[in-house]
């Protein structure tokens, strides 16, 4: 989901020299954790979007989005290729910061002026309980949104699953399925965890 405002951002504080990590992935943008309390978030947080950038830097992710043409809002007539939601993926996405906070009707928000996304905590959970795939379709989802042009974000799915506009045409949610399923074709689904279903 898109821009959203109010109590989603309560508290948010800017990023400072220190709160910045980079994944260790070329050409990943570096990860504002300065709103992130624990270590063991921060390290669950770096680590999956060092996935979600290999995914979206790999050849698996770039032929898989090649293959459609993609609406980049639902108030958007015209499709773009595939490859082109790639391209920006892996150049145009800023440096962001984190926020862990559960959304209003929504797993996360992107706030394109704040270059922040925030995210619901249970999606770190599934992560510890050993499936980092709806994280990673999550970071690779919201970084589309962080995509901008003229101030405003690129791709948006305000109105999405309504009508025409169904989920499986707009460039935000195919980015995010096309990368969990790519996670999961190469996974290693660890089981047995305390806490975990």
């Amino acid at each position: 989901m898109s821009v959203l405002s109010g109590c989603t951002w309560y508290g948010y504080r800017p990023p400072e020299a220190d709160s910045w990590v980079h994944a260790g992935v070329p050409s990943c943008p570096r990860i504002g954790l300065q709103n992130v309390g624990l270590p063991h978030q921060r390290s669950i947080l770096r680590r999956a979007m060092a996935e979600a950038c290999a995914i979206i830097h790999s050849d698996a992710f770039a032929l898989e989005m090649s293959r459609r043409r993609l609406r980049r809002s639902c108030s958007d007539g015209p499709t773009e290729p595939g490859a082109e939601v790639v391209r920006r993926l892996r150049t145009e996405v800023p440096e962001f910061s984190i926020v862990l906070r559960q959304p209003r009707n929504a797993v996360a928000v992107t706030d394109l002026k704040r270059e922040a996304m925030a995210i619901t905590p249970a999606r770190l959970v599934s992560w510890y309980c050993g499936d980092s795939g709806p994280l990673v379709n999550t970071l690779v989802h919201e970084m589309t949104h962080l995509i901008g042009q003229d101030g405003r974000s690129l791709y948006q799915d305000g109105g999405h699953g309504r009508g025409e506009c169904t989920d499986d045409t707009l460039a935000s949610y195919v980015s995010g399925d096309v990368a969990e399923e790519i996670w999961r074709r190469g996974a290693d689904h660890p089981s047995g965890r305390p806490g975990c279903p």
